[in-house]
């Protein structure tokens, strides 16, 4: 099953885009990113090394970002990101065990 992109129509990422931290242990408070960076493959790369039992941190430490996801800020996601990600994350994860699995 693919998932419903909840991302607006015409989106094109920035800052904020580009400032999530993904990072194993305890919290990165970076948020030095520039804009077109690319977080997907950071996070890659910070999480190269995750073992099972791991706690992996998500977070985007931006000042505005607690206004984007919760208050409505964004005209592209007025509903928020992250939780709306974590209303899938179970069948997220069961894909992605499914492709270890397999793999």
């Amino acid at each position: 099953k693919k998932f419903k992109n909840r991302v607006g129509q015409g989106y094109v990422g920035g800052r904020f885009k580009s400032n999530w931290m993904v990072s194993i242990g305890s919290i990165n408070l970076a948020n030095g990113a520039e804009p077109g960076a690319n977080a997907l493959l950071r996070a890659k790369a910070d999480t190269a090394q995750f073992e099972l039992g791991d706690v992996i941190w998500i977070s985007n430490n931006l000042p505005y970002a607690k206004r984007l996801e919760f208050e409505g800020w964004s005209k592209q996601a007025p509903a928020g990101m992250a939780r709306l990600t974590m209303q899938d994350a179970d069948q997220i994860l069961k894909r992605a065990v499914q492709r270890a699995k397999l793999g």
